[in-house]
């Protein structure tokens, strides 16, 4: 027999054996121009029904949304002009001690229910990353949205660069009495359940109606006395699972 066509038979049995990386995720719905970069660079265009693996970067561009479904069973909208990584993501029906889901909202913003990761085997396995500061849940729904701006403008987001300049370093804490913050940050939003936000060695608990700030110099960590508008006028944000052609509110 051809040595060549022996080794293609060869490689052709092992293939139903190869050890081949299910997708972490699918797109269930899609609105305008949506983007994945893959962990080897290629850069492909997204639609409903396309699936993410774990490396992958998903990011929307102005005026576009993207609704994801995780294979734990968790949801996530993204925002225009966002910016999300899968650095990781590793769920086993059958492992619970073994869940790890590591995602970095690198610019823009999310709505997310969160699935069976973190509510089973280690609570810490759940990790969103934001600017200086991580979230991490206990079950629940919540908003992160990543400001390079004070008011946090949608022009301002798509024009900007990712978030990995070096932070200004001065204090940004707002005057007593005042409840935004005075400079770029991640806000956090919490819908139902509880999300602790962790900062340089600070942590702050968020629980079902309130929102927290963590200010991108990697100093300032509180508690707002009220819901900025820019988060309550998000409304395709506010509403979560929603018909996809809700999405396509301007």
């Amino acid at each position: 027999m051809n040595f060549r066509l022996f080794r293609c038979l060869i490689l052709i049995l092992c293939l139903p054996h190869c050890a081949i990386a299910d997708p972490v995720a699918t797109l269930d719905a899609v609105d305008g121009t949506v983007h994945v970069t893959r962990s080897n660079g290629k850069r492909l265009l997204l639609a409903a029904g396309s699936t993410l693996d774990s490396g992958d970067v998903i990011s929307t561009e102005r005026d576009s949304y993207a609704k994801l479904r995780f294979v734990d069973g968790a949801e996530v909208a993204l925002r225009p002009a966002s910016r999300l990584a899968v650095d990781e993501y590793r769920f086993d029906q059958a492992k619970p001690t073994e869940d790890s889901a590591i995602v970095r909202l690198v610019k823009g913003g999310l709505r997310t229910v969160t699935g069976m990761i973190g509510k089973r085997g280690n609570q810490d396995a759940y990790r969103l990353q934001g600017g200086t500061a991580t979230i991490g849940i206990r079950g629940t729904e919540f908003i992160a949205r990543l400001c390079t701006e004070e008011q946090c403008q949608d022009h301002d987001e798509s024009g900007a660069a990712d978030d990995s300049a070096p932070p200004r370093r001065q204090s940004q804490t707002p005057p007593p009495g005042h409840e935004l913050p005075l400079g770029p940050g991640l806000f956090t939003e919490v819908k139902s359940g509880s999300v602790i936000v962790r900062q340089e060695g600070r942590t702050l608990i968020l629980r079902k109606g309130e929102t927290g700030f963590a200010a991108r110099n990697g100093f300032d960590l509180y508690r707002l006395n009220n819901t900025p508008n820019f988060l309550q006028q998000d409304a395709w944000m506010r509403s979560m699972r929603i018909d996809p052609a809700a999405c396509r509110t301007r």
